[in-house]
């Protein structure tokens, strides 16, 4: 039943979106003050410089603090939708 309504009635509200992405920019702060765990992302960086492997699965500070709510509901609509889904 909560994946049921997860998948067809997701609200998306901007206190949800907002608090993944305070987790999210946590998240990407506690990845580059580890020497352990970004050391691996400057070694991908390096070796597929331009190639999409190089980029940060969690992304950059910019790019997290530019999603939208209407951009989350977008991907939601395009992804999530009846027929496109996948699990």
């Amino acid at each position: 039943q909560l994946l049921y309504q997860m998948l067809t009635k997701a609200t998306l509200d901007h206190d949800a979106v907002e608090k993944v992405r305070q987790q999210l920019l946590a998240a990407l702060d506690d990845f580059w003050d580890a020497p352990t765990e970004f050391i691996g992302q400057l070694a991908r960086e390096y070796v597929y410089k331009g190639h999409p492997w190089a980029i940060n699965n969690l992304g950059t500070k910019a790019t997290v603090a530019s999603i939208t709510r209407d951009d989350v509901r977008n991907f939601y609509e395009h992804a999530v939708a009846p027929g496109r889904i996948r699990i």
